[in-house]
C-alpha cells in the first residue's frame, strides 16, 4: 500500500503542477483517490505536449476513465510537426516528459472561481473548447 501521486495541471501557459499524496484506495467512483489522480495525470499529460509539441495547444475535455485517463486537444500550426509524425515517438517522449514533470514536485493547488472569472480566464488563455464546456455548465 504505496503512496499515490495526484497532479492537477493550473491551465495558465506559465502555470505548473499542483501535487498532493494521497494513500492507496481502488477506484470505485468519481469521488475516490484513483479517479482524482488519473484525472490529474491527464493534466500533466497536456503539460507534457506543451512543452514539447505545441505551447499553444488548444484544450478539450480530459477525463479520467475507468481504465485510465486521456485529453482531447489540437495542435496549433506551431506544433513540432517532426515529432508527432509517428504515433510511437509522441508517446515515449510524451511519457518520459510526464516524468521529468513529476519529478518536479511542483506546487498543487486546488483552484475554485466563480463561473463568471472562470470564462474570463479561458478567454484570455485562448481555450475555446475549454469556455465552450464552461458556458454549457452555466445554466
Amino acid at each position: 500500500m504505496g503512496v499515490l501521486y495526484c497532479f492537477l495541471h493550473n491551465p495558465t501557459r506559465n502555470g505548473g503542477i499542483f501535487f498532493l499524496t494521497f494513500q492507496y484506495i481502488p477506484m470505485a467512483n468519481e469521488d475516490s483517490l484513483l479517479h482524482k489522480q488519473r484525472h490529474s495525470l491527464a493534466h500533466i499529460m497536456v503539460q507534457a505536449q506543451q512543452r514539447l509539441l505545441d505551447p499553444e495547444l488548444i484544450l478539450g475535455v480530459g477525463p479520467a476513465i475507468d481504465n485510465g485517463f486521456y485529453h482531447d486537444f489540437l495542435w496549433s500550426d506551431k506544433a513540432d510537426q517532426e515529432l508527432i509524425k509517428t504515433e510511437e515517438s509522441i508517446m515515449k517522449t510524451t511519457i518520459k516528459e510526464m516524468q521529468k514533470i513529476v519529478k518536479e514536485n511542483q506546487d498543487f493547488v486546488y483552484l475554485e472561481m466563480p463561473a463568471k472569472d472562470a470564462q474570463e480566464m479561458l478567454k484570455l488563455l485562448g481555450q475555446p473548447y475549454t469556455l465552450e464546456l464552461c458556458n454549457d455548465l452555466i445554466v
